[in-house]
């Protein structure tokens, strides 16, 4: 049995939404937006630069704090 990416699109919204009901379903989706392209997304979820990060590491080495 084939179906079409409408009815697949429409069968897992529905099963969302049955699920998690309306409002959780639309929060678990939220997760997922984005342009597509990983440098530009990850500054949303991650706003420190990679020498900010690793500042952090070492300051962590430093202290034994890890």
């Amino acid at each position: 049995m084939s179906i079409t990416a409408i009815e697949i699109r429409e069968t897992g919204l529905k099963a969302l939404n049955d699920a998690l009901g309306q409002d959780n379903a639309q929060a678990f989706l939220r997760q997922f937006r984005g342009t597509g392209d990983f440098t530009k997304d990850r500054h949303e979820w991650n706003p420190k630069t990679p020498e900010e990060i690793a500042a952090g590491i070492l300051r962590a080495q430093e202290d034994d704090s890890w």
